[in-house]
C-alpha cells in the first residue's frame, strides 16, 4: 500500500537488488549504493509533500515530474531518472556526484595531424601529452576558431598543401586551470622586452581567439593532472 500511494515504480525485486549491493564484490557497485538509496528517498519524500498539497488532499491526482525505472539485477543495476538525475548529479566516476560540486570546466582544442602530434585520444576517451618539453599550444574554449583552423589546415590551395592527417583534437579542463593561465601569460613583446618571463605561458593568436596560448613545460605537467579524465574526443562533436 506504501508503494501505490507514491507515483515511483519500484518493485520487491528492485529493493532486493539494492540492498544486495552492499554484499557485491565489485567495489563500483558498492560505491554508488549509497547515493542510489539516497535518491530513492528523495524521490519518494518530494512525491509524498506534492501530494500533501490541499488540492491534492482534497482528491486532485498529482503529475510526477520524475520517474525511477531500476534494473533488478544486482549486477546491472542501472539509474534512468530521466529529467532529474543528469541536470542534478555526474554518473560518470566510480559515485554519484552532485553537479553542483563539480568545477566548471572549458573545453580545449588543438588542430594537429601527422607530423606535428602531440595530443593522442585513447578509445575511452584518455589523454596523453607527448614531447612535454616542447611548447604546446592550445585554443581553450573557442570551437568556432578551431574549425576555422582545421579548415586552413585541410585547404589544398595552401603554399605547402594539405596538413597530412589534420584533425581537431579536444579535452577539458577546469575553467580555473583556465583563468590562471590567462592571469599569468605574457605576449611575444613583452618576453622580447623581459628575457626572465620566459618560463610563462606564451599569448598566441590575440587577434583571432581570446585564449589561445604556447604553454611551457611546466604548465604542461600542471596541464596533464588538470585534464578532465574520459573527456577526449577527435573530431568537433
Amino acid at each position: 500500500m506504501l508503494l501505490e500511494a507514491f507515483p515511483v515504480r519500484l518493485s520487491m525485486a528492485t529493493i532486493a537488488a539494492m540492498a544486495a549491493l552492499q554484499e557485491n564484490s565489485d567495489p563500483r557497485l558498492r560505491a554508488r549504493a549509497p547515493a542510489l538509496l539516497l535518491l530513492l528517498l528523495a524521490a519518494l519524500a518530494a512525491t509524498a509533500q506534492a501530494r500533501s498539497t490541499p488540492e491534492n488532499r482534497a482528491g486532485k491526482k498529482s503529475t510526477p515530474n520524475a520517474e525511477l525505472l531500476l534494473s533488478p539485477t544486482p549486477q546491472l543495476l542501472e539509474l534512468q531518472w530521466e529529467k532529474e538525475l543528469p541536470r542534478r548529479y555526474d554518473t560518470s566516476g566510480d559515485s554519484f556526484a552532485p553537479k553542483s560540486a563539480l568545477p566548471e570546466t572549458v573545453r580545449v582544442y588543438r588542430v594537429e595531424g601527422t607530423p606535428n602530434t602531440r595530443v593522442l585520444i585513447g578509445e575511452n576517451g584518455e589523454v596523453a601529452i607527448v614531447d612535454p618539453n616542447k611548447t604546446l599550444y592550445l585554443n581553450f574554449g573557442d570551437k568556432a576558431r578551431a574549425e576555422q583552423y582545421l579548415a586552413q589546415k585541410l585547404n589544398p590551395n595552401q603554399k605547402l598543401g594539405p596538413l597530412p592527417g589534420a584533425e581537431v583534437k579536444s579535452f577539458e579542463v577546469p575553467k580555473s586551470f583556465v583563468d590562471e593561465l590567462r592571469a599569468s601569460a605574457v605576449t611575444e613583446a613583452e618576453l622580447a622586452a623581459n628575457p626572465a618571463l620566459k618560463g610563462r605561458p606564451l599569448v598566441s593568436d590575440p587577434t583571432k581567439t581570446p585564449d589561445s596560448f604556447g604553454l611551457r613545460p611546466a604548465q604542461i605537467e600542471e596541464l596533464k593532472k588538470q585534464i578532465i579524465p574520459g573527456s577526449g574526443q577527435t573530431g568537433m562533436k
